[in-house]
């Protein structure tokens, strides 16, 4: 049996993409993924993952930058090799990830010469009023809901609030809830019981802007809690420059530069090696929006940090008190420098039990093997049954 992934984006931006592959590499006999090539990491896929990408290598800074036309020819090229893909290798199965794909997929699926079965996840609810109009996104979006009831079979989401975001009630395809958690595979590899010497590391990872508390922490760094000093370790994207000044201005005004430390977007294996060297993780997403109020589950990093024993701060807010309230490792902010200073003053004083609890609810509940199992088992079932037939 044979199954075809297909991401807009390189794979490697969507940690649990990545995840899903490598499981399901596991069950079929080969797992094509396609993809533009937007990135020079190259993942360490099974020998039976067949990696495919269209067009010429760019950094996808460079082509979020590009002209329309450049963009639309990106586009059909990955369109392309998607009717290309699906036509050499035939799989029984199609699993695309999130609106562009899905729209990509819709464009072909009369040129293709079968039907596989389509899976259809959904990293990030698209909001047609975001986008500017007549792109891709605008497209993929405005179509999403057509396509999504007459072709989708299989769907699946990180977060069960976002179902309201789609038409479920006439769906009648085979629903998963498939949340953003690390995998053991990578993550079991590389923790170990945390201690903490002279200073605290406290580690934001993600996309680096406003909304995530990060400016008062940088406000703290010249604070001793519990007779410890603090390290501030900002880890991805930073697409605004004038936030970055902003938190270097704050940290040199407090004359505490030193430990403020900006670390670049990098591959996603080698995050695990970063991550565990700090000891508390910030998750504060304090913004409201579709994305932002529906995170408590779909927010990997959260995750990431306890696989490693962080204990987590994350944002004050009813969502996240419903999911993560009962969990002892999790501690809840307004994002103030006051409020943040005494979450980490609580952590400080028990963090031996907490960073092993942060772990221990990893292995038992939020690692992506588990939550993947049933949504697996199901594509798995089904794809045996395409098979048979085909054979018969």
């Amino acid at each position: 049996m044979k199954l075809l992934a297909t991401t807009y984006p390189h794979p490697d931006f969507f940690p649990p993409t990545l995840n899903a592959i490598t499981e399901l590499s596991n069950s079929f006999e080969q797992v094509i993924v396609t993809s533009r090539n937007i990135s020079d990491v190259k993942p360490d896929f099974a020998a039976n993952v067949i990696f495919m990408l269209s067009g010429k290598y760019q950094h996808i800074r460079a082509s979020e930058q590009a002209s329309l036309y450049k963009k639309i020819k990106s586009f059909f090229l990955y369109v392309s090799l998607l009717r290309r893909a699906i036509n050499r290798y035939k799989p029984e199965v199609v699993v695309v990830y999130d609106p562009i794909p899905l729209f990509a997929y819709w464009l072909i699926h009369k040129l293709i010469s079968y039907k596989p079965l389509l899976w259809y996840h959904n990293h990030d609810t698209s909001e047609i009023s975001q986008v500017r109009k007549y792109s891709v996104s605008w497209w993929a979006a405005k179509y999403e809901n057509r396509i999504f009831l007459n072709h989708v079979k299989i769907f699946s989401l990180p977060s069960l609030e976002r179902k309201k975001f789609f038409p479920m009630n006439e769906f009648n395809g085979k629903f998963f809830f498939i949340p953003n958690f690390p995998a053991i595979s990578l993550f079991g590899k590389f923790y170990e019981p945390k201690t903490i010497g002279n200073t605290v590391k406290i580690i934001f990872q993600g996309s680096i802007a406003e909304g995530h508390g990060l400016e008062s922490i940088a406000e703290l760094l010249d604070t001793k809690i519990e007779g410890k000093d603090l390290e501030l370790i900002v880890k991805g994207w930073i697409r605004d420059d004038n936030f970055k000044k902003k938190l270097i201005s704050i940290a040199e005004r407090k004359g505490c530069l030193p430990k403020l430390k900006f670390i670049p977007f990098g591959p996603y294996s080698e995050l695990p090696l970063i991550t565990r060297t700090c000891h508390i993780g910030i998750g504060i997403h304090a913004l409201n929006t579709n994305l932002h109020t529906t995170l408590a589950k779909a927010s990997n990093k959260l995750y990431e940090y306890a696989a490693l024993g962080l204990p987590i701060i994350v944002y004050d807010s009813p969502h996240y008190r419903e999911h993560l309230d009962k969990y002892e490792w999790v501690f809840f902010s307004d994002a103030t420098p006051e409020s943040l200073k005494d979450c980490i003053g609580a952590i400080l004083l028990n963090y031996d039990k907490l960073s092993k609890s942060a772990n221990s609810s990893f292995m038992h509940e939020f690692n992506f093997e588990l939550n993947f199992k049933p949504a697996m088992d199901y594509v798995i079932e089904s794809a045996s049954g395409i098979a048979g037939k085909e054979a018969s």
